[in-house]
């Protein structure tokens, strides 16, 4: 307790303050209440089950021969293709003897200190979204166990869930060997936990070393967007740098998305090659769609037609009718 309060107390009690500062402002979409929460001491035996996980993993000869991983220690390339060893599968073994932890704290901690938080926010008046974030061993693909919030009794209508993920070595020189299916494995786990929570996803943090002239990332950056376009989320790069719109990532980020349809997202996807994003859609009356379109459109198609469209600044806007739609904007 501080003057009476304790520190959870006065943690709701400081965002209940910014929620009547900014609740109002059109530029907040909503509130991101604590970054990857930490399960305090818990953490460190969380830390060892998992080295003690991977050990045996890699020492049981079940995912990669220990042959291989002999061969791979001798060769000159011994760090890029050790690390290529490491799979989803081998990740989810090796993370699994923390999960029981990591879920504890999840329920029985973290979760009560959402609704805490949330509550405060809620007596403010703000209908604004309320962003749930995974614990920071959830960053790993261990299963997030954090439950959705409520209001009056009631699931709160205005939540989403707001995960992280990056590879296994990332802060450190070697995550230049990110690896995709690793990070996808990852995904798939948050993939996971917003079909449990039922609530839409802006994937909060994700990225690589965006801010360099180094091309070779862009490979992993494309596939992680695919990702997210086919789970159909929302996603925040995370690049603290003055250099970032200057980067060569500018070359993949500068790339067509819808932004608001009439009805409801089938599927959709830029195909960079080809440069066609491709839309698949339903919906009950007719509307306007709204697609964010960096680059000069040459054509629009509707279930195979040619169809009008008004292009102004980067946005393009379309009217269809009720049904199910196929559209493709050619760049």
């Amino acid at each position: 307790p501080v003057h009476g309060r304790g520190l959870q107390d006065r943690f709701a009690d400081c965002w209940a303050y910014l929620a009547r500062r900014l609740g109002g402002k059109d530029a907040v979409i909503g509130f991101d209440f604590f970054n990857e929460p930490f399960p305090g001491t818990d953490g460190g035996v969380c830390f060892r089950r998992i080295v003690t996980g991977a050990a045996k993993a890699v020492l049981s000869g079940k995912y990669i021969p220990r042959a291989k991983w002999l061969r791979d220690l001798a060769s000159e390339e011994r760090e890029e293709k050790l690390l290529g060893n490491i799979t989803a599968p081998l990740l989810r073994d090796a993370t699994a003897g923390a999960a029981e932890i990591v879920a504890a704290f999840d329920r029985r901690r973290y979760s009560p200190f959402l609704q805490k938080v949330a509550d405060a926010v809620r007596k403010t008046g703000t209908d604004k979204i309320l962003f749930l974030e995974n614990n920071y061993y959830s960053n790993l693909g261990i299963p997030c166990a954090v439950q959705p919030v409520h209001k009056n009794g009631a699931r709160d209508a205005q939540q989403a869930f707001a995960p992280h993920a990056y590879d296994l070595m990332v802060d450190t020189p070697a995550y230049r060997y990110a690896n995709d299916a690793r990070v996808g494995g990852i995904f798939e786990e948050h993939r996971r936990t917003q079909q449990r929570l039922r609530t839409p996803v802006v994937v909060g943090e994700w990225g690589g070393f965006g801010a360099s002239d180094d091309e070779t990332w862009l490979r992993h950056i494309v596939y992680l967007l695919s990702v997210f376009d086919r789970n159909k989320w929302s996603h925040a790069y995370w690049q603290f740098s003055d250099t970032f719109f200057d980067s060569p990532l500018m070359k993949v980020f500068v790339r067509p998305y819808p932004q608001a349809v009439a009805g409801e997202i089938g599927q959709y996807a830029f195909d960079a090659q080809q440069k066609t994003l491709r839309i698949t859609c339903t919906q009950t009356q007719e509307g306007e769609s709204v697609i964010a379109t960096p680059l000069p459109v040459q054509a629009l198609t509707v279930d195979g037609e040619a169809h009008p469209f008004t292009s102004t600044g980067a946005q393009t806007v379309i009217r269809t009718a009720p049904g199910q739609h196929t559209i493709i904007l050619q760049f």
